[in-house]
Parts: C-alpha cells; sequence; structure tokens
C-alpha cells in the first residue's frame, strides 16, 4: 500500500510540474504558419455505381502546399480566435481542387494552467471571399480543446461528426493532421508548417 501511495504521489508531482512549464502555451497562438503536407484519400463508388457495376475504390495520395493563419477576434471579454487554413491540394471528387476552411473559436474557460475548452462558434469550408463567421451563434457546441503538454500545445478541433484537425506547435514547428469521413470517401492527412511571422 505504501509502494501505491508513493507512486501516485510521483504521478501527480508529474503532472503539478507539467501545467507548471505549460502555463504559457495554454493560449493559441496568433501567427502564420507556411509548409507541405500530404493526403490519403480512398474514393468509394455510389451507391448507383456499386449496383450496376462493382467497383474497387480508388486510391489517392498526393503532396501539397498549405498555409495556416491566425488572427485575434473583438468578441467582448472573451477571447476568440480565426483560423484561416488554404490547402492547394489538386482537384478530388465532389470537394473541388483546393481546401479553404475558416473557423472561429471562443475561449469556454480553463480547466487547469495546462488545458482549455473553446467553443466553436462558426466555421465555413471553401467560403467566398466577403464571407465573415458568426462569434454569436447560441448554443455554439464546446468543440475544441487545447493542452499543453511536454513543451508542446495541442489544439484539437471536431468541426462535426465526421471531421476532425489536430494542431502540434512547439516552438516555431506546427505538424497538423486530420480525418474526414465524407459520402465519397475516406480522407487522412498530414502537414508539417514552420513559422512565417
Amino acid at each position: 500500500m505504501r509502494q501505491v501511495q508513493i507512486a501516485l504521489m510521483s504521478v501527480l508531482l508529474t503532472l503539478t510540474q507539467g501545467c507548471s512549464a505549460g502555463r504559457h502555451l495554454t493560449e493559441i497562438p496568433v501567427g502564420q504558419w507556411q509548409g507541405r503536407g500530404f493526403f490519403v484519400y480512398e474514393v468509394w463508388p455510389s451507391a448507383e455505381e456499386a449496383e450496376t457495376q462493382p467497383a474497387a475504390p480508388t486510391r489517392l495520395y498526393r503532396s501539397y502546399p498549405t498555409r495556416l493563419v491566425i488572427r485575434r477576434l473583438a468578441a467582448g471579454e472573451r477571447k476568440a480566435f480565426e483560423l484561416d487554413i488554404l490547402s492547394e491540394r489538386g482537384p478530388l471528387p465532389e470537394l473541388g481542387d483546393r481546401t479553404h476552411l475558416k473557423a472561429a473559436l471562443i475561449e469556454a474557460g480553463r480547466i487547469s494552467p495546462a488545458a482549455t475548452l473553446y467553443r466553436l462558434a462558426d466555421w465555413k469550408f471553401n467560403p467566398q471571399s466577403d464571407a465573415v463567421l458568426n462569434l454569436n451563434r447560441p448554443e455554439a457546441p464546446l468543440a475544441a480543446s487545447c493542452i499543453s503538454f511536454d513543451g508542446t500545445m495541442i489544439l484539437r478541433i471536431r468541426y462535426d461528426e465526421e471531421f476532425t484537425d489536430t494542431f502540434r506547435f512547439r516552438g516555431s514547428r506546427l505538424e497538423k493532421d486530420g480525418i474526414l469521413h465524407a459520402d465519397t470517401g475516406l480522407i487522412h492527412w498530414s502537414e508539417r508548417l514552420d513559422r512565417r511571422k
């Protein structure tokens, strides 16, 4: 029993030290990052195609340039951020030739010095150039978390039930990956970007 108590105290001490070390990493960083990524896309035949002519899924793999810009937004006393992602990935069935995603996150509360929750106020996929994100959507879902661990800040966003992005900030390097389970198939991407501003 004594050994179990000592082990638990050791774990708690390690967690406390980790939170203290990550105190300055719990807020989403602002800036611009650029780099490259790659994706794997398994394209499924439509229901009609499957009935008339059964076919194996088409698998695509491609590398592409990508960039991310994060800005602060005015939202009264609440901390809010806009994420603007642009990936020139080339044409894909039903998805166009690029991914342009804009999302607004509003801080919902800090769980600890190293963990913060965010509400997804709004997000748009391939929006018009004059599209404005809505920061006042009622009952915006609690759909993002930011955790600091061992010098890395991990931001995870769940845009909807089938679309998730994860950002890992460490120094000037950002590693990003995600998954989209679409009607047309399954897409998984991984990116590596460096801070430019």
